[in-house]
């Protein structure tokens, strides 16, 4: 779905969007960057055509000002590709140390566990409320 050049351009506005500091690695720098955009390219799924017009509208030189610029005049667009930076971001392993986020085996609850936290009524207005599916198009 995406080229070499198309990652490149993720890369450099992932790196824009997420610089890193003394706490977190910048988005550009974090190990298997590339291979984290593919994934979350994949993972948009239909969207695809949407990432094409978008990647194609992105400005050829990406810095802080034109990025900003693109995202007020191009915003859904923008969003997409923002989602795809934070994306692949979010999936490197020293992202998610940075914030502190549990990584390593799971342990699954029991199923007692799971009873006893739906009957607190955990669930309730997510049932009552109408299906939040898109339709898919055809």
């Amino acid at each position: 779905m995406v080229d070499t050049d198309d990652v490149d351009r993720l890369r450099q506005l992932a790196g824009i969007l997420f610089p890193g500091d003394d706490r977190s690695p910048a988005a550009d720098s974090v190990a298997d960057i590339d291979g984290l955009i593919r994934l979350a390219v994949t993972a948009i799924g239909s969207e695809g055509e949407v990432l094409r017009l978008a990647l194609d509208l992105l400005p050829a030189e990406l810095d802080w000002a034109s990025v900003k610029d693109f995202a007020e005049s191009h915003t859904n667009e923008f969003e997409l590709l923002a989602v795809v930076a934070a994306g692949a971001y979010f999936m490197a392993p020293a992202a998610l140390a940075a914030i502190g986020y549990p990584q390593g085996p799971r342990k699954a609850a029991r199923i007692d566990q799971i009873v006893d936290e739906l009957e607190t009524g955990v669930l309730d207005l997510v049932m009552q409320r109408e299906s939040m599916v898109r339709k898919v198009p055809v």
